[in-house]
């Protein structure tokens, strides 16, 4: 099977990541899409860790100007604003954090100069706003008045066979690509006859591009094989998020299908944490023709970076159900080094986690939340260090309910 390796593009400069007596190389895992990364860290299921997330405030209202239709992407700027877009209007929503108020409402649909038709992935781009637009595959770097500066094709940033899940900005510089292999529906080449995908596909995973160019500059999780995932499984891939302090540039990425994780140490990168966690059996549901085989995926995934580590999250349920059935999830907070600080599963009556953390800026975590809300709403939670008197990890007094 082909090692997951490093490539500094366009040289020829690999780092191969060698396997250690602690964890297996003969073969991929079932359990894991990153089989030949360093050891696994272990956690102790019965340690809570050593900080909660607590509930601090709501954005969005039923009617007037911080209504949501559908809120689709999140991004924060360590200015101090926050962005958001809708996706029925196709506009973004700029808040301003100190007091929560409107500070306008730029973009809309279409295809003109600063309109967008679908975005998915939303960052600060130093004092600029970048959108990834699925409909042209391009970045569309707009001013805080909507006004478009210009557009940036991701076009070879994007493999063969692969999709743009989303981005996240590292630096002025830097753009973070995750990206999920969605192989053509050409049976023959990439899908066996019970219509799994076919263990020889493979495709790259993460990738960093130039903000002004788009060009790839660092690809790392390369040739994930389409094996690494269930069978029955659409796709391969990952959520990421980058995060950059005095200590250079991190990177997180969490594995789409499984509660697991890999912590990166910058541009040029080494794994400095690895996890599985394993979660409770999710019931099998169908999927929906042609595919065959089960679907015991997260209904929700995500990561995203805060000061003091990534947060890795997933909802579980049956998203085939009508209405939705949820079934709680998991969240953990890890440092950059992977050790666990928060750790906590959740249950369907914490509607706030109906929709999922989208964007961190320190230790400030803000969640969209769509499904099973009357309200479409953007919730803020703060993670801070554990007391003794705390009643869980996850602080929802007074909190939406």
């Amino acid at each position: 099977m082909p090692r997951h390796c490093f490539k500094l593009l366009p040289s020829s400069l690999v780092i191969a990541i060698a396997c250690t007596s602690l964890f297996a190389c003969g073969g991929p895992d079932k359990q894991t899409l990153f089989p030949d990364l360093p050891a696994v860290r272990a956690r102790n299921e019965s340690d809570p860790g050593t900080h909660v997330l607590e509930f601090v405030r709501s954005f969005g209202t039923a009617t007037g100007p911080l209504s949501f239709s559908i809120i689709g992407d999140i991004a924060v700027s360590r200015s101090g604003l926050l962005a958001a877009t809708d996706a029925a209007t196709c506009q973004v929503l700029l808040l301003n954090l100190a007091d929560g108020a409107l500070v306008d409402r730029i973009g809309g649909c279409g295809d003109g100069p600063g309109e967008f038709r679908r975005i998915r992935g939303l960052a600060f781009l130093g004092d600029t706003l970048v959108a990834f637009e699925t409909s042209t595959l391009s970045l569309h770097v707009v001013t805080l008045d909507g006004t478009e500066v210009r557009r940036v094709s991701l076009a070879s940033a994007k493999p063969v066979g692969a999709d743009i899940q989303d981005i996240d900005a590292l630096d002025s510089e830097n753009v973070l690509v995750a990206l999920a292999h969605l192989p053509s529906e050409a049976t023959s080449e990439v899908r066996r006859g019970d219509g799994a995908l076919n263990p020889d596909d493979s495709a790259d995973l993460l990738r960093i591009v130039n903000a002004a160019t788009g060009k790839p500059r660092v690809s790392f999780l390369q040739n994930v094989p389409a094996s690494s995932s269930n069978p029955g499984n659409v796709s391969t891939g990952v959520e990421a998020c980058g995060y950059q302090d005095t200590n250079g540039i991190r990177v997180a990425a969490k594995n789409q299908w499984r509660f697991e994780g890999v912590i990166f140490g910058g541009l040029a990168p080494e794994v400095v944490g690895h996890f599985v966690t394993p979660t409770v059996a999710q019931a099998p549901s169908p999927l929906p023709p042609p595919q065959a085989g089960v679907f015991p995926a997260p209904i929700s995934s995500n990561v995203v970076c805060t000061s003091l580590g990534p947060l890795f999250w997933e909802l579980h349920g049956d998203r085939y159900a009508q209405p939705l059935v949820l079934d709680g999830g998991r969240i953990e907070l890890r440092d950059y080094a992977g050790h666990p600080i928060l750790v906590a599963d959740f249950s369907e009556a914490d509607t706030v986690f109906h929709g999922r953390p989208a964007a961190a800026l320190g230790t400030r975590v803000f969640f969209k939340a769509n499904m099973n809300m009357d309200v479409p709403q953007i919730l803020e939670f703060r993670i801070r260090p554990r007391e003794h008197d705390d009643p869980g990890s996850v602080i929802l007094t007074s909190g939406p309910g």
